[in-house]
């Protein structure tokens, strides 16, 4: 059965999807003063032609003429049933002025026949990060890099948890959400679907997929990646990965974690002060073999085969920021992961109550909306529900969130300083609010339809 499948595996490779680019993510490195390193990820095909490319287009986001940029290297996907590289394409640009600033890439194209996303083969692969040039010179900002690859391969009715592993340099409090993939000039690809059962923590990063009803075959899935720092969001990277949802008869999953400390949402959770360690037993088991890695950002936890898992902090770890550290099993390319997240905190030293407008201890409690800087009533609501923001904006970024963290509204109007939300096709339920205004802080809120 084993070889029949990965004989399938061969074929499809080298046919149905032997052109394409299956997703990728930009990445920038301020080298100094306006001066930044920028590189950009695409998990390719060995063998198609994008894969052959030495160079592609990138445009700065400054009013520039688009510019070329030359693969540097690449890296072979390890244990993955198709034949897929890492292209790691790089330039450096030097901003003439300060501002902020959307850098973005379209290529072409995605694989064929992506089960949530019709037409696939004809639509191009957009990926964009934001990057502020501040007149601060003491203010430097690095994006986000994953740790995990942009496609990987899951079995079939079985909960699947994934996480890209995102790392900042600069230890900025990070925050994640399910959004549509763009195509073409940038715009959402209207036609595409959130696989049912998906989900991504807004804290940790960890992405659910209850995939027991999902077809066979490839899934699109974009993530964007919010930095803050100093309760300012500053930054946001969107990540475009593939999961191949695939049947196999093995019998693999983490085992004993059910006894590690969890949070009231059921993340696996710890809050220790700076200078303790902590100590966990983290173990796998499978029907096959199978490889497993600590993912830390940190370089100060241990790992060993006998699923010891060991953190000693620093007391200049003291921070809101959680640190995060991802066990990624890996049975013949299909992956599992299990996120553990680690708060280093002294209490006399920092407020954690808030960051970005997000409760960082306990989500959930997100019902002081108007403690928080928005009036909204009535809530919970029948037909429509009103929110009286507190200062007159120019602009505002407006998202609603259903409980799985995927974006259900983000276009409004804003009339006399109010937002009218109304019901229409809205399901019952908890929705959560976003505001995003023009004096870069973040007015979050929760509303229940009834």
């Amino acid at each position: 059965m084993k070889k029949i499948l990965f004989s399938l595996f061969s074929l499809l490779s080298t046919s149905l999807y032997a052109t394409q680019t299956f997703g990728g993510y930009i990445h920038y490195t301020n080298l100094t003063n306006n001066t930044y390193e920028i590189a950009v990820h695409l998990f390719q095909d060995l063998n198609s032609p994008a894969s052959q490319r030495e160079e592609i287009e990138i445009n700065y986001g400054d009013n520039s003429s688009v510019d070329t940029i030359l693969k540097i290297t690449e890296r072979r996907l390890n244990n993955s049933p198709f034949n897929i590289v890492e292209s790691i394409y790089i330039t450096r640009h030097t901003y003439n002025a300060s501002g902020i600033f959307t850098i973005t890439v379209e290529e072409q194209n995605r694989p064929a026949n992506i089960i949530n996303l019709p037409s696939s083969l004809t639509a191009p692969i957009f990926l964009k990060t934001s990057l502020e040039v501040s007149p601060n010179p003491t203010f430097v900002n690095n994006s986000i890099s994953i740790n995990a690859n942009a496609i990987v391969y899951s079995q079939a009715n079985k909960i699947f948890k994934f996480n890209l592993s995102a790392f900042d340099e600069d230890c900025d409090f990070l925050t994640y959400r399910l959004v549509k993939p763009r195509g073409a000039n940038g715009l959402e690809i209207s036609n595409y679907n959130f696989p049912m059962g998906s989900s991504i923590d807004l804290i940790n990063g960890e992405f659910i997929w209850d995939n027991t009803s999902a077809e066979l075959g490839f899934h699109q899935f974009s993530i964007e990646i919010t930095e803050c720092r100093e309760d300012e969001f500053i930054a946001t990277t969107t990540v475009d990965f593939m999961i191949y949802n695939l049947s196999s008869n093995d019998t693999a999953s983490f085992i004993n974690t059910q006894n590690l400390n969890r949070d009231e949402s059921g993340k696996i959770s710890y809050i220790i002060s700076p200078g303790d360690s902590l100590e966990l037993q983290i173990n796998y088991q499978s029907t096959d073999n199978y490889s497993i890695r600590l993912i830390d950002g940190t370089d100060r936890a241990s790992y060993d085969q006998n699923g010891n898992f060991k953190f000693v902090s620093k007391s200049e770890d003291n921070r809101c920021a959680p640190y995060l550290f991802i066990f990624e099993a890996d049975t013949r390319g299909v992956v599992e992961h299990e996120t553990v997240m680690i708060r280093v905190i002294d209490t006399n030293l920092i407020n954690c109550d808030t960051l970005c407008g997000f409760n960082v201890l306990s989500i959930e409690n997100q019902d002081k909306n108007k403690a928080q800087g928005l009036n909204i009533y009535p809530n919970p609501f029948t037909n429509q529900t009103t929110i009286e923001l507190p200062i007159n904006f120019r602009t505002v970024d407006f998202s609603l969130l259903n409980n799985l963290g995927q974006i259900v509204q983000a276009e409004i109007s804003v009339t006399d300083n109010q937002i009218k939300i109304y019901r229409s096709s809205l399901p019952e339920g908890i929705y959560f609010i976003r505001i995003a205004g023009d004096d870069k802080q973040v007015y979050p809120g929760k509303i229940v339809a009834q």
